[in-house]
């Protein structure tokens, strides 16, 4: 195989990774998680959700026994949160079950953070959530569009020498042609 023919099929291949890789960016992510918080006053749990471009998020939570506090934070309030220190929830919301749904309101990391309520920081509890994001995935965007660039220019050099090899060979002729019934001249005469 010539090599314009190989950049040829390795650009088409990478760009149609690319496009992929773009589309599956935009598409809605579902996650189920659970987890455990000890029992005791300062234990939580928290789910992390990034690298989202721009988003909604919507989903549900159940706990085992009693009830829990959660909270939406995003980076500056979930590091205020683990620091004791004041801190701003985008959400919250409290009990043993509760659905919830919002605009994230620019990209960035956001955290879903569980913590036991007043009446239950004495028992171990197990938390499941249910969340659905949607949105662009700003890395896997990232990576789409290079991998389509980046095929969509091997492609077009494989073409590119893919006719300057053709065009080479048609001037050289064909070089496999094998003669057949070729015709020994007769021998000269003798005198």
């Amino acid at each position: 195989m010539n090599k314009g023919k190989v950049l040829l099929i390795v650009g088409v291949v990478l760009a149609l990774i690319g496009l992929g890789m773009i589309v599956y960016a935009m598409l809605p992510a579902t996650q189920t998680s659970s987890a455990t918080i000890s029992n005791g006053a300062g234990y939580y749990v928290r789910l992390e959700i990034g690298g989202l471009m721009s988003g909604h998020i919507s989903g549900n939570f159940s706990v085992n026994t009693g009830t829990v506090d959660f909270y939406i934070l995003d980076k500056t309030n979930m590091n205020d949160y683990h620091n004791g220190d004041s801190y701003v929830s985008i959400y919250s919301s409290s009990g043993a079950s509760g659905d919830f749904s919002l605009d994230l309101p620019d990209s960035g990391q956001y955290y879903l953070v569980f913590d036991h309520s007043a009446t239950s920081q004495s028992i171990d509890q197990e938390v499941t959530v249910t969340l659905e994001a949607t949105g662009t995935s700003i890395t896997v965007l990232i990576v789409g569009v290079a991998l389509l660039v980046v095929g969509a220019i091997l492609a077009l050099v494989g073409v590119m020498m893919r006719k300057k090899e053709l065009a080479a060979q048609q001037m050289r002729g064909p070089t496999d042609v094998v003669m057949l019934n070729q015709q020994t001249p007769p021998p000269p005469p003798t005198q």
